[in-house]
């Protein structure tokens, strides 16, 4: 038997959007190559029923917005809500699993590739949308042992990754588990450099990029894949020959690590380092799309922006002129700079107006 959360969820047909503008989006919705239009949480009077069409998508499911109960709601104000709790429960807890289970293979343990999967799998289980983990890892406090919290949110990110580009059961599993094993070769760098505030010497810097040979070297002899195995000797490569340890092209790096490589720099650039505070998503899109194209898989990135962008619709923000606004629409060919609604009921499109920008997240 359904229970009422169930029963409230409706599907709508596009041409009645308008009659349903005090209700939300109870689903994902997207195209049919897995990019998300729309996430989960929407408010459908922000959704372009256009746009829609233009993508092929006939129907969408929602739930009425009153159905939400007003504590919930006040919650949801204050970036609270029950998800938000549930998730960081499940990945404080995460987290700690993720750290014991790193160092006891780094320590020449045995390792189960389901009981890797199931630290990322039981936090992704306690999300309404999976797309949602992008907004909870950017609410995350700073860890004290930024390795583990950083192969953990690589690890979720893969497996929302691999869900939208729509691998098998394998196929995730070996993405999600070689997410949460891909710097395991750092517990071999001295936490002097691997956590220096200042800029690191060319010496310093020989030393961390050593972690990909060390990871590799301590993944050698355990029973997994020899995929999982490269995707960390490889993570750091790039698709022109540029990257390292050995300066691999295009064909030569694993899938994998093709995929990790992307996942990779977004965390590190929106999480906290000891070298400076995160750095707003939207950012970190541009940084992407000016700077990066030719170094990583064109099509895996173009995958990864385009939906990074819009699981943003429907967040708060903060401008660079210190207004408070909502994305609303995601600009297809200027993914960094979306169309806000402020405080005041404003409607700027940042593509036009290029002295402002998203801040940050809020």
């Amino acid at each position: 038997m359904r229970d009422k959360q169930d029963m409230d969820i409706k599907d709508v047909d596009m041409y009645d959007i308008k009659n349903k503008a005090g209700m939300i989006l109870s689903r994902d919705v997207t195209t049919t190559d897995g990019v998300i239009l729309f996430p989960c949480g929407a408010r459908l009077n922000g959704v372009d029923t256009d746009l829609l069409i233009e993508n092929g998508v006939e129907r969408i499911y929602v739930k009425a917005l009153s159905n939400v109960s007003n504590e919930i709601t006040c919650l949801l104000e204050h970036n609270l809500d029950d998800d938000l709790y549930r998730f960081k429960k499940a990945y404080d807890g995460g987290r700690e699993k993720a750290r014991r289970h790193i160092l006891d293979i780094s320590r020449g343990a045995t390792v189960s590739m389901n009981e890797l999967f199931s630290i990322t799998g039981d936090i992704m289980s306690e999300l309404s949308c999976k797309s949602d983990v992008l907004k909870y890892i950017w609410l995350m406090e700073h860890s004290d042992e930024p390795t583990f919290a950083h192969s953990l949110n690589v690890s979720l990110l893969c497996n929302l990754f691999a869900s939208w580009i729509k691998l098998s059961e394998e196929e995730t599993l070996y993405l999600t588990v070689a997410g949460i094993l891909h710097d395991v070769g750092k517990l071999r760098i001295p936490d002097a450099i691997l956590n220096k505030t200042g800029k690191l010497t060319d010496k310093e810097y020989e030393i961390i990029k050593r972690h990909t040979l060390e990871g590799y070297d301590i993944l050698r002899d355990v029973a997994i894949p020899e995929e999982i195995k490269a995707a960390a000797l490889m993570h750091h490569e790039k698709i022109d020959g540029s990257g390292y340890p050995s300066g691999l092209a295009n064909g030569s790096i694993v899938w994998l690590a093709r995929i990790i490589a992307i996942v990779d720099i977004f965390d590190a650039m929106t999480s906290n380092r000891a070298y400076r505070g995160k750095i707003c998503p939207f950012s970190v899109i541009k940084t992407f799309q000016n700077n990066v194209y030719g170094e990583l898989d064109t099509e895996f990135l173009l995958v990864f922006l385009r939906n990074i962008a819009y699981t943003y619709v429907g967040s708060r923000v903060k401008l660079s002129d210190e207004r408070e606004a909502e994305v609303i629409f995601i600009n297809q060919r200027d993914l960094s700079n979306p169309i806000v609604r402020t405080t005041d009921d404003d409607i700027v499109d940042l593509s036009a107006h290029r002295d402002l920008i998203v801040d940050s997240l809020i």
